[in-house]
């Protein structure tokens, strides 16, 4: 047996590593890009997601509809029902009827107005109701019946009527 030695050589020269390196730097560099361009687009997708909510509160808190569905969603979808709105605090004016729940919240979210949790399981389970604004306030009277609605109506002006501010009589 006759040992061969065998010589091996390379055309390897420091090109190919330093080649090898800024395409290593490189994936990096795309990486972090990537990266940083992925955390723009989320920070921008949580901004509009958070201002459609807040801009929707009735709708965003009791349906389904959400930032990405609200240009499809139905809001003639849902459970039947029969709302009689009294607008600008006046009770013997002609209600808005609404049959939809969906309906209601999108025009109460349109007039920046908000139902409470209890008032929307309040008007749940009922076939009609009866909602209207407090005398000067954003805050919502809902009742099940018309004649309660006229009476926590009379009961809500007598009271902003006391509450109103009393002339100063030291300057007189």
């Amino acid at each position: 047996m006759s040992k061969e030695i065998l010589e091996i050589r390379s055309n390897i020269s420091t090109t190919f590593l330093e080649m090898e390196r800024l395409r290593v730097e490189r994936e990096e560099r795309e990486k972090k890009e990537r990266e940083e361009k992925w955390n723009r687009e989320q920070a921008e997708r949580t901004k509009l997601i958070d201002a459609w909510n807040k801009s929707h509160p009735n709708i965003y808190k009791y349906t389904y509809a959400t930032y990405y569905n609200k240009d499809s969603f139905n809001y003639d979808y849902g459970a039947y029902c029969k709302i009689h709105f009294y607008e600008w605090s006046d009770v013997n004016r002609e209600p808005i009827i609404f049959e939809r729940y969906t309906r209601l919240y999108k025009f109460l979210d349109d007039c920046g107005l908000f139902i409470e949790p209890e008032d929307d399981t309040k008007i749940k389970p009922i076939a009609s109701c009866y909602i209207s604004c407090k005398p000067g306030s954003k805050s919502l009277i809902v009742c099940t019946t018309y004649d309660e609605l006229k009476r926590k109506m009379r009961e809500a002006e007598n009271l902003a009527n006391v509450l109103a501010p009393v002339p100063d009589t030291n300057n007189a």
